[in-house]
């Protein structure tokens, strides 16, 4: 059809050129409209959207908290909606004077693209054919009416294929952006290679299996660092628990350690190779990580735990040891489809809503799953009560006997169970020690666990 119309728009060009070479000049019009006040139009337009960007965000921000269930309970028990709709007349309101300022500019480069696009080729071939025929008489009306036909075929030809090519142009202003952000190079290399940390392992002798030696991070675009020179010392199968208020650089430390980020000054030390010159997808499978911001996914409870399909009944016999290591086997096994049951009802009504102490379990037990030799527990048990969360704890040393642990909590009851204590403040490390001789050096480690422990019991002595 393509070819078709091209080979006819080809000969109509060479009739017109037959009947009158100097109308073909017309033709330059749609070139002209197009090229450059249609180059000059997508760009001003370009602009504007971009400028646009924040303010669609906080529309789109409160349109899709009002669809999420996770909002809903907040939406009728208080009167925060009326905050959103703020937000959200913010955003149109910005979009709206954005529209406004642009809107002149558009206007007149699509009146002038219009004209010299639309007007000149048929209006002025038009006229400038009644002016041969009528006045002149130097064109009969048989070759007014063929070429103004032919006119019709080359003009919306040319039109079309040039619409094609400035739009070619519009996306490629687009496509620049997407290009930059898929071109940005992350400050850690994803893919780094490097030596693999068996090697490290195997001419390590007598070596601490981690070293903080110095370590101070400031994020991008602060100046005040969230960790302040940091030295800390953890020997292989060594149960470590890093305590503090929420804010003290304890979150931040676990990131360092997996080289999610590089440090601002120091170094981290694995078997006395720098972190740094290690392979980083090797470096990181030695660990096994529950995250307090964790992420359960609208698939089985056995897909949430492996990660993976399971594809055997030894991957099932796995959920399961997991599942009752973190203690949750016994909700799962009670669900319609047992480790096959499908969590949260995004997808089908015979999903399992799971309570977020339950859910948690189910983050801990995917830790479980996986094959790791360092196991890090950020937080893991902030939605369990006092006695679930101890249960939990002594669960975990249970089945990370043989491994090295990283608690990471503000509730000092796990660190009872550890064989040594950093209390984090401010970004710095402010007292380290097992429990008895925190208890007993009665600094601020004692005196935020006899607060935390009056929440729970109280009259009773924790001075040991």
């Amino acid at each position: 059809m393509i070819l078709t119309s091209s080979i006819a728009s080809v000969f109509a060009l060479y009739y017109m050129f037959r009947i009158d070479a100097y109308v073909i000049i017309f033709i330059a019009g749609p070139i002209i409209g197009n090229f450059v006040f249609g180059k000059w139009l997508n760009e001003v337009k370009f602009r504007m959207n971009k400028e646009c960007v924040p303010y669609n965000r906080r529309m789109d921000y409160v349109n899709r908290t009002l669809y999420l269930a996770d909002y809903a309970k907040e939406f009728r028990m208080t009167n925060v909606f009326q905050i959103l709709a703020e937000v959200y007349e913010e955003g149109f309101e910005g979009v709206i004077r954005k529209i406004k300022e642009y809107k002149n500019k558009k206007v007149l480069l699509l009146l002038i693209r219009n004209i010299f696009t639309f007007v000149i080729i048929f209006q002025g071939v038009l006229f400038y054919s009644l002016y041969r025929v009528m006045v002149t008489g130097s064109m009969s009306i048989s070759g007014f009416t063929v070429l103004f036909s032919a006119m019709m075929a080359v003009a919306w030809m040319v039109i079309q294929s040039s619409n094609a090519v400035i739009q070619s142009y519009e996306d490629s202003l687009y496509i620049a952006n997407l290009k930059e952000f898929l071109n940005y190079k992350p400050k850690v290399d994803e893919k780094q290679t490097g030596i693999l940390p068996k090697e490290c392992e195997a001419g390590a002798g007598n070596k601490t299996e981690l070293v903080f030696q110095n370590v101070s991070f400031t994020y991008f675009g602060q100046k005040k660092p969230v960790l302040k020179h940091i030295s800390m010392e953890i020997k292989r199968k060594e149960k470590i628990a890093i305590v503090g208020h929420n804010g003290a650089g304890k979150t931040t430390f676990v990131k360092l350690l997996m080289r999610l980020y590089d440090v601002s000054e120091g170094q981290v030390l694995y078997f006395g190779k720098n972190i740094k010159e290690l392979d980083l997808p090797e470096y990181r499978k030695l660990y096994g990580t529950a995250f307090q911001d964790y992420q359960v996914f609208a698939m089985s409870v056995a897909e949430n735990v492996l990660m993976r399909k399971p594809e055997n009944k030894e991957d099932y016999k796995r959920v399961e040891e997991c599942l009752k290591q973190a203690g949750v086997y016994q909700k799962v096994s009670s669900l319609p489809y047992g480790m096959d049951t499908i969590l949260t009802k995004e997808f089908t009504e015979e999903g399992a809503v799971l309570s977020g102490g339950e859910l948690q379990k189910v983050a801990v037990a995917r830790a479980f799953a996986k094959e790791y030799q360092i196991a890090i527990f950020d937080e893991p048990s902030s939605a369990l009560d006092p006695v679930a969360e101890y249960q939990l704890y002594e669960s975990i040393l249970k089945g990370c006997e043989n491994k090295t642990v990283l608690f990471i909590s503000h509730r000092l009851s796990t660190a009872i169970l550890a064989d040594r204590v950093y209390l984090f403040e401010n970004g710095e490390i402010v007292e380290e020690g097992n429990h008895q001789e925190l208890m007993q050096r009665n600094g601020k480690y004692a005196d935020m666990f006899r607060k935390q422990a009056k929440n729970y019991v109280g009259g009773m002595n924790y001075e040991k």
